[in-house]
């Protein structure tokens, strides 16, 4: 498997065969079936490297089925996602690529793949797919299945186009993206400087250093790029974009400076910045500019330091503190929590929490669900609640299932979520030795998976011990949980009124900004917080007027769930009126001669504009346009939150983007009469 490792660094740009190749050598689980008896410690090693094995064959095989998508080969491409599967068979993104590629020669295979794998998850786990999937599967059933010629799906290709008269050419990837990277830099050398440099030590000793490091980063969810040569290189927030990549950049910082043996010097750089990518290619020359940004900023670090540019401080958005460098900025520990901003529009759910807390500590323990959209105040309401409880001297634990942070000093932070299973269950073992009462905050809750749920579950049939559990998610519980829950509240938007109080709270009061931050915002607290600060900040109409940097990261992981073919309808229609409609958008795009719109047949736009509206990017409204019989009612769309559609179009490379926005608001837009209502 060292064999793979160099190959997964697009600087190597191998090919399908080899990839292929390497990952024959992969014959399944490392060790499996042995055991020695006894052997506690050996046990553990294995598991371990069982793991490390695991990652770096599936890191591959991803990308071998990538290469043979790209290279016009799906019938090929499914073996290697077949061997995914075998790894995870819940992996429901390579499911549905699985599912495209299928739909490509059988419509009638893809869907009787999705109704065995949707079987298999009820029996298995007890809960169903998740909405991209069954949106794919429903446009399968709706347009797919109605002779063996029927329209197929796929990545890039969402239909045959002679079922629309076009000739059919081969299937290629949208046009380039302006993708925002987060890429670090680490740079090993010996500590003294009379010993041999890294990459002249012997070949296997600095494999393992090397090796190490790159396991860590990839358990970080980095995108690695390069283990050679003394140096690491990584990326975070490309293909797809995570909505807390710094948390995770730095977080992986710390850790890989942490692991590096004490006689190396280790000095890492962390940089951010937007390059123009392929969503099928790695774009490794595209971002070289930061790559070497990122270098630079590493070899000036002193030993042990982890230095950041200016742009990376500027998104950090108060969560850490720095100090200037040489050049850049030292990263310290996590900042003081400190909101600066006051605690508006949730008074009666902040007191329904004390109400709960007090329950817990009086009669045993409770269970509280807050849900709603990211930026919405969970996270707010989950620290205030925090700040009372550790006031009254009570112990509070916590959780963040997307970063993988917690209050555990025994086990590492990652954000796999096998990891935070295993702090999950360390966290309720820890809570049945303690009296109580005491606080169990668990964020980000959709992110874990049905056993967790259950594990969380079983804890609160059997405890007695009196504590409060206090979830937050961005959808409702489901069962089991549900019925174990005392209370499941959803936090609302703000009215634009309570807006402006949150606004005088952070001294916004220039009249035109406070308009401009209430209508972006879509009453979302963090949105206009945000929105609040990049104004206060100053700055030309043009830099105030762009996705605030804090932000960024969070809007592009909504716009990556439902793909690429997906994203790039939703930055096609953000170039159009704010509603708009599906005739109107087919023929914008046909306008802009984009590839979607070369392979996308008539009855495959709406399944796309559907998986959008389950992904939380769009939603359907009921508007009335102007026809020659009069006034019709139609099913049109928008974007869900303004700032979506300020991501969405910030996607376009700049010169496409001015050819692009001209006609959208004169020749093809919907004829709406009336704001839109909704039915």
């Amino acid at each position: 498997m060292r064999q793979l490792l160099p190959l997964l660094s697009p600087a190597m740009r191998p090919d399908a065969a080899q990839l292929q190749q390497a990952l024959a050598l992969y014959g399944g689980p490392f060790l499996h079936g042995f055991h020695l008896d006894d052997t506690p410690a050996f046990a553990d090693w294995a598991a371990r490297r069982r793991g490390q094995l695991e990652r770096l064959a599936a890191h591959g095989l991803q990308r071998w089925a990538d290469q043979l998508e790209a290279e016009g080969q799906p019938e090929a491409a499914l073996a290697p996602l077949d061997r995914l599967l075998a790894i995870d068979p819940w992996a429901e993104p390579v499911q549905r690529q699985r599912l495209r590629l299928l739909a490509l020669s059988s419509p009638a295979s893809a869907l009787r793949a999705f109704e065995q794998f949707e079987a298999e998850l009820q029996k298995e786990l007890g809960i169903s797919p998740q909405p991209e999937t069954l949106a794919l599967a429903d446009s399968l059933r709706r347009h797919g299945v109605r002779s063996a010629q029927a329209p197929g799906i796929s990545r890039m290709r969402l239909a045959d186009p002679a079922a629309d008269g076009v000739t059919a050419r081969p299937a290629r990837f949208p046009p380039l993206e302006r993708r925002r990277l987060w890429v670090l830099a680490c740079d090993l050398e010996p500590a003294d400087a009379s010993q041999p440099s890294l990459d002249t030590r012997l070949p296997g000793e600095a494999a393992q250093v090397l090796k190490a490091g790159a396991d860590l980063l990839l358990a970080h969810g980095a995108q690695l790029h390069q283990a050679e040569d003394g140096e690491l290189l990584a990326c975070f927030g490309h293909w797809p974009a995570h909505e807390n990549a710094l948390q995770l950049a730095l977080r992986a910082g710390r850790a890989l400076r942490q692991s590096i043996p004490d006689a190396l010097h280790c000095r890492l750089g962390l940089h951010l910045g937007w390059a123009l990518l392929s969503p099928g290619q790695p774009g490794l020359d595209a971002w070289g500019p930061l790559r070497k940004q990122a270098r630079r900023l590493a070899l000036a670090a002193e030993p042990g330091q982890l230095v950041v540019s200016d742009a990376v401080v500027q998104a950090d958005g108060g969560l850490h503190r720095f100090s200037p460098a040489v050049q850049g900025f030292v990263v310290h520990e996590l900042a003081a929590p400190a909101h600066g901003a006051p605690l508006v529009g949730r008074t009666s759910l902040h007191w329904g929490l004390l109400a709960e807390w007090a329950l817990a500590a009086g009669r045993g323990p409770r269970a509280v669900l807050l849900y709603g959209e990211a930026g919405i105040g969970k996270s707010r309401l989950l620290a205030e609640m925090a700040s009372a409880v550790r006031q009254q001297q009570r112990p509070v634990l916590r959780l963040c299932w997307a970063t993988g942070a917690h209050t555990l000093a025994s086990l590492p932070e990652h954000s796999r979520p096998h990891q935070c299973q295993l702090a999950l269950q360390a966290l309720l073992s820890q809570m049945e030795a303690a009296p109580g009462p005491g606080l169990l905050l668990v964020d980000d809750l959709q992110h874990a998976p049905q056993p967790a749920l259950d594990m969380l579950a079983a804890w609160l049939r059997r405890a007695h011990q009196p504590w409060l559990v206090l979830l937050a998610s961005r959808r409702p519980a489901a069962a089991p949980l549900a019925g174990l829950l005392a209370q499941q509240w959803q936090v609302p938007p703000l009215s634009a009124p309570t807006l402006g109080l949150l606004l005088d709270g952070v001294g916004l009061q220039d009249v035109q900004a406070r308009e401009a931050v209430i209508k972006r915002s879509d009453g979302v607290p963090g949105f206009a917080l945000a929105l609040a600060r990049q104004y206060l900040a100053g700055g030309d109409p043009a830099t105030q007027a762009r996705v605030p940097a804090p932000l960024w990261d969070l809007l592009a992981a909504r716009l990556d769930q439902a793909g690429h073919a997906a994203r790039h309808v939703a930055r096609c229609a953000a170039a159009m009126a704010p509603v708009f409609e599906v005739a109107s958008l087919r023929a914008w795009m046909v306008q802009l001669h984009q590839a979607t719109a070369d392979h996308t047949g008539a009855d495959h736009l709406p399944a796309l504009l559907d998986a959008l509206c389950a992904c939380g990017v769009l939603e359907a409204v009921t508007a009335t346009s102007d026809a020659p019989q009069g006034a019709a009612r139609t099913r049109a769309y928008r974007f869900k939150y303004t700032l979506l559609r300020e991501a969405a179009r910030s996607l376009w490379p700049d010169a496409e983007h001015r050819a692009a926005l001209a006609p959208a608001g004169t020749s093809v837009k919907p004829a709406l009469r009336r704001a839109p209502s909704f039915g």
